[in-house]
């Protein structure tokens, strides 16, 4: 009944150009980093497929614990300047007040989780460079040449319209490589979708029959019984099976 009722609006040319124009596809390239798996449901949640790494970043355990260890990491190992004494001081002073420390752990986050990341640098009226601003991945999408194989750009999502990038507009540095594209990264999760999001259903599935008490819901037709029955008529019959099930299947 679901099926005859839906086909015709599931099966209309607008739902279907709706649907497909959700995710951003690429001429040559299955998508953004080059890897689909099998059976994973996640890709219909997500416009852009980045947004995918985003939401696992912030609301998977492992994930998230994993992030947590590579910042006490890398704050720790901390970095070091090369150069004439004098030099280094301004060096450090100008990266103070653009509080490098944690745009650089921002870049080695974004690198683990997205296999990327984008820097548009922050000039003031002269050109001078004020700071950097990194952006969102899940709001990004390449601008591909004809015959796909090179970025010529990249959009930037803001609201319901876009801003356009030039190569050079941006710092952009990849993590890994993707097999598919030479200038796309890979994120890391990908080959962990499966996976992660098997962990998130098992998890809901178990929230769900705590919750519920182990008991299923079910609805049963009964015919008037023939013959006779429990003393109390169909509504007395009705309660004495629903404490039998109950029993059995609790």
């Amino acid at each position: 009944e679901l099926k005859s009722t839906l086909g015709s609006a599931i099966n209309s040319k607008s739902f279907k150009d709706e649907a497909t124009a959700k995710s951003f596809g690429m001429i040559g390239v299955t998508d953004v980093f080059g890897y689909r798996p099998q059976g994973t449901q996640f890709w219909n949640l997500f416009p852009n497929p980045f947004g995918i790494f985003s939401f696992l970043a912030e609301n998977h355990w492992a994930v998230r614990c994993c992030r947590s260890e590579y910042f006490k990491e890398v704050l720790s190992d901390g970095y070091q300047l090369v150069g004439p004494t004098k030099s280094k001081e301004r060096v450090q002073r100008i990266l103070d007040s653009m509080d490098f420390d944690m745009k650089r752990m921002e870049w080695v986050d974004h690198c683990k989780i997205f296999g990327n990341f984008w820097v548009l640098p922050d000039k003031n009226g002269l050109g001078g460079l004020k700071g950097f601003k990194t952006l969102l991945p899940q709001y990004i999408r390449p601008i591909l040449s004809v015959d796909a194989q090179r970025v010529l750009g990249w959009e930037y999502q803001l609201g319901y319209g876009f801003l356009r990038f030039d190569k050079k507009d941006l710092l952009h540095q990849i993590y890994r490589p993707s097999m598919r594209h030479y200038q796309i990264g890979s994120p890391a999760l990908g080959a962990l979708l499966q996976e992660l999001e098997a962990d998130i259903q098992a998890g809901m599935y178990n929230n769900l029959v705590f919750q519920k008490g182990g008991l299923l819901g079910m609805a049963i037709l009964l015919n008037d019984p023939k013959g006779p029955t429990v003393g109390g008529g169909l509504s007395q019959f009705a309660k004495s099976l629903q404490m039998e099930m109950n029993a059995n299947h609790s």
